[in-house]
């Protein structure tokens, strides 16, 4: 079984997919519950909002990339 990471381990997982996504502008948007969860517990709230959004921004470019390629 999965074992379930923490919520370091989540945002610490979200910092490196950023870091190695490197993308134009887009349109497209992804992230679940558990990521979303994991920022809920940031002490800063207006980081929280903004990584969710370079974070969901990263892997709906990579979907939609991969998905292209298809």
């Amino acid at each position: 079984m999965k074992e379930k990471l923490t919520d370091k381990q989540v945002l610490e997982k979200i910092e490196k997919y950023m870091r190695l996504t490197k993308m134009p502008d887009t349109y497209y948007y992804d992230i679940s519950i558990g990521e979303i969860t994991a920022l809920v517990h940031m002490d800063d709230v207006f980081a929280a909002i903004a990584r969710a959004y370079d974070f969901g921004r990263a892997r709906g470019y990579r979907m939609h990339t991969a998905r292209s390629k298809a």
